[in-house]
């Protein structure tokens, strides 16, 4: 089998692999995200005939079970179209193959000797009219959309597959399968129905001599009228009509029973110049000709032209705006057409012009490159530039490139917020202004729709205090939005516009933070109320001294201090973003010194990094708690290096140090040599001219934010402290080490000492 039908399989391949490119290329059609929409439906079992309402069903089914819920909706809904329609494609070579049997063998033999059985011929006609659809422009467009059209032609094909079997008194399965294929192209778009006449016409023209035909039709239309009534009897009761009004799928005035002449006139014009369109730039006119040609050779070709041209005649009578996706259905059997007729003009070459076989060989592969290079250019245009929205007529152009609204705009807003969630690996929330495209945002799961509601702020605050990402997409120009909706403060990201014209569509917007009502809220539901501690606040502004600024962490501290000392509240907005506090606190060190009040902030600082940014830039040099509140007292600035590179014992080298005076702030540079299992601390004694104590200092590296035994090999820490300013006038000597607090034993330098001395000072 795969010998005999190998060049059949590389072909299959190869159109699934060439239609499986840039999916995603083209804006996805209103139609597509309608139906996405009611696939999700089925799936989360909210409605089961939703799509019902506008004439279409089962297509939605079918892509409920690829289960398109995530981002990746797009790309999957399309690649599921594609492997719907290879049945289709295979279709092309079993109606070819049936065309074949009574092509006479020796004058087909003459054209190509090779085939000079009926078996042959089938083969050969099957073959070509699976390359022709294979390399169509229209197939290759429109099997690569998730829309309704592709599937009811599959079911079409198939039905015709079934009905042009011989008859058989001992087997109705091709009946059945054939009733049951009509039925599934009629729920999967209404206009299926075009195909009810064929298996009566079908018995007509082959098997009206055959006792069997009208049994066999019976059963057929038995069949086709069940499972619509049972459908129909089961989507009623659910939404009523079954296919609702069809002013809802349908808006042609005929639709609208309301019938004017010349309005109707200049629509069937319209309809027949657009279908002439799709001739030309959808079939291409060669293979167009060819399938005219075919439709004319027998009763066989005679009974394909009714699906290849006639079933499409009622769509330029009634339809509004006749769309060529509406000819999907006509795209096999003029493939097999094509074909048929091109093996006419082969056979009709070979007996008009003489010649060798060579020569007709030669013309016969002229031939085929006549009719196959405005196919494979238009397709080649498809891959290249898969928009290809210059050869769109306007009312399908308009559908594609704005979706009604904007179809890409709205998946390209899902796809920019996906690597985002994957790099943070946090739920990303998206308020979605009020529009009729929501089914665009349907992969995004973590969607609301904006409104102004206290519940929906609920929400929003419950996003913040979780530090979740928000992001709003704003429709435009019809739906403006507040300055702080919700009380947030946001930025505009990206706007999204119309891929062809460039008329803008959504903006989206991302939330940096929150106006002072809404921080103060957010800030009481994660530290508490501070109203309890208005006498620790009294006592410990009555504590700081001078002008210099307060960093106020939690930031709702600043409302107990205002009027008392010059506050700043830190983080003063959510969600936190550290890198731009850091950033802005930057800008914010004063010359001198200043004091920061902290307060619960490990509940919204579980880190520290707050206090570790100023243990790295500033010198703490006291530190009071009152009560719950904790102040320090930090210095700026410091002055030049000085090398020293003294060892202590296997652990670290002091290997310079920068002293500042009035007041004294010291920057210890340590190395360190290994690795240890030991927490040891830094001590800094502070000595008179008699070498008594006077203060001193002991501490765990940085304030306890770079404990030693964290320290890795070659590693540079830098240790900052300041000294109190309430020394009396004198001669004072600093002097550092190193102990370990559990034994108080000191960590020796090379020379034997317990402690050197790195400053030697006097205070006027």
């Amino acid at each position: 089998m795969w010998r005999t039908n190998f060049t059949e399989y590389v072909l299959l391949l190869g159109i699934l692999f060439f239609r499986l490119q840039n999916l995603t290329a083209m804006p996805l059609f209103w139609d597509e995200g309608y139906h996405v929409n009611n696939a999700r439906q089925i799936i989360f079992g909210e409605s089961y005939f939703g799509a019902m309402s506008v004439a279409r069903w089962f297509n939605t089914v079918l892509l409920a079970l690829f289960q398109p819920l995530g981002v990746e909706t797009p790309w999957l809904i399309r690649a599921s179209t594609v492997l719907f329609t290879l049945v289709s494609v295979a279709s092309c070579v079993a109606i070819g193959r049936w065309v074949a049997t009574r092509v006479a063998a020796g004058r087909l033999g003459f054209v190509l000797p090779r085939f000079q059985s009926p078996q042959l011929n089938g083969k050969l006609i099957g073959l070509l009219a699976l390359f022709f659809y294979g390399i169509m422009p229209f197939a290759f467009f429109y099997d690569r959309q998730a829309m309704s059209d592709p599937i009811m032609a599959m079911f079409g094909s198939l039905g015709i597959v079934f009905l042009i079997r011989p008859l058989n008194p001992k087997d109705l399965l091709n009946s059945i399968f054939d009733g049951l294929c009509f039925a599934l192209a009629v729920l999967t778009k209404f206009a299926g129905i075009l195909y009810a006449p064929l298996p009566l016409l079908a018995a007509i023209l082959f098997y009206k001599k055959n006792r069997n035909a009208i049994r066999d039709v019976t059963v057929t239309y038995s069949v086709f009228t069940f499972l619509l009534g049972f459908v129909f009897a089961i989507a009623s009761r659910e939404i009523g009509s079954p296919f609702g009004s069809s002013s809802d799928w349908c808006h042609s005035p005929q639709c609208q029973g309301q019938f004017n002449f010349s309005q109707s006139a200049q629509l069937v014009l319209n309809n027949t110049r657009l279908y002439f369109e799709s001739v030309q730039y959808f079939y291409t006119y060669p293979l167009w000709l060819l399938a005219i040609v075919g439709a004319l050779a027998n009763r066989k070709t005679l009974f394909l032209s009714i699906p290849a041209f006639l079933l499409g005649i009622p769509y330029i009578f009634i339809a509004d705006l006749f769309p060529p996706r509406y000819l999907t259905f006509t795209l096999v059997p003029i493939s097999v057409l094509a074909s048929f007729g091109l093996i006419k003009l082969m056979g009709w070459m070979a007996h008009a012009i003489k010649g060798s076989i060579k020569a007709h060989s030669f013309l016969n592969g002229v031939a085929v490159t006549v009719v196959a290079v405005p196919a494979l250019w238009g397709t080649f245009q498809l891959v290249r530039f898969p928009s290809f929205a210059d050869y769109l007529p306007p009312f399908e152009r308009v559908q594609y490139s704005l979706g009604w609204g904007g179809t890409l705009a709205r998946l390209s807003i899902v796809n920019d917020l996906l690597p985002e969630q994957r790099a943070k690996g946090k739920t990303i929330h998206l308020l979605v202004t009020p529009s009729r495209h929501l089914p665009f945002y349907a992969s995004w799961n973590e969607m609301d729709l904006y409104d102004e509601s206290s519940s929906q702020q609920g929400k929003v605050m419950a996003w913040l205090l979780n530090d979740d990402p928000i992001y709003i997409a704003q429709d435009l120009p019809i739906y403006p939005l507040p300055q702080n909706p919700h009380g947030l403060i946001i930025e505009r990201v990206k706007t999204y516009a119309d891929p062809f014209e460039g008329k803008p569509l959504v903006d989206l917007w991302r939330v940096t933070g929150t106006t002072d009502e809404v921080t103060q809220r957010l800030s009481r539901a994660i530290f508490g109320d501070p109203q309890g501690l208005a006498k620790e606040y009294e006592a410990a502004s009555s504590w700081i001294t001078g002008e210099s600024p307060v960093w106020a962490y939690p930031p709702h501290q600043a409302s107990m201090l205002r009027g008392r000392v010059s506050v700043y509240p830190v983080a003063n907005s959510y969600p936190v973003n550290f890198d731009l506090v850091e950033s802005q606190l930057s800008q914010r060190i004063p010359q001198n010194d200043l004091w920061v009040m902290l307060w619960n902030e490990t509940k919204g600082d579980p880190t520290r990094r707050v206090e570790r940014w100023l243990d790295q830039k500033v010198f703490l040099a006291e530190e009071k708690w009152f009560g719950a509140l904790r102040v320090l007292h930090y210095y700026v600035g410091v002055s030049s290096p000085t090398p020293l590179n003294v060892v202590y014992g296997d652990v670290a080298k002091l290997e310079s140090v920068s002293i500042s005076a009035s007041p004294v702030r010291v920057e210890l540079h340590w190395r360190a040599l290994n690795t240890t299992q030991a927490s040891y601390k830094i001590f800094a004694h502070v000595l008179d001219a008699q070498g008594q104590l006077v203060t001193q200092r002991d501490n765990i590296p940085q304030n306890g934010f770079a404990p030693t035994d964290t320290w890795k090999r070659d590693q540079i820490i830098v240790d900052r402290f300041a000294l109190p300013q309430n020394l009396s006038s004198g001669i004072y000597i600093i002097k550092v080490g190193l102990y370990d607090p559990l034994t108080n034993e000191r960590v020796l330098t090379a020379d034997n000492f317990d402690s050197i001395e790195i400053s030697r000072f006097t205070i006027p």
